[in-house]
C-alpha cells in the first residue's frame, strides 16, 4: 500500500480540497430544542422531527430516551 506522501501531486497543488466545518445540531430557523422535544412528546418519530426541525437524529433519540426514563 503506498504511503500518503507518495500520492501527493508533484506540481505543488494541494493533495486535498478545502476543509468544510459542519455542525451536527444546527436547527432550522425558528425551532428551539424545547419545541423539538415537544414534537417527540406528542408521538412524532425521531426521523420526522429531525427532518422538520433540523436537529440531529442522534440528539433527538437521546432526548426521546430521556423522556422514557422514570
Amino acid at each position: 500500500m503506498p504511503r500518503l506522501g507518495a500520492t501527493r501531486p508533484t506540481d505543488g497543488t494541494p493533495a486535498f480540497g478545502d476543509v468544510v466545518v459542519r455542525q451536527a445540531n444546527v436547527p432550522k430557523q425558528g425551532w428551539t430544542p424545547e419545541q423539538a422535544v415537544d414534537l417527540l412528546r406528542q408521538g412524532y418519530s425521531v426521523a420526522h422531527t429531525a427532518a422538520r426541525t433540523g436537529f440531529d437524529e442522534r440528539w433527538l433519540a437521546a432526548q426521546r430516551d430521556r423522556l422514557v426514563e422514570p
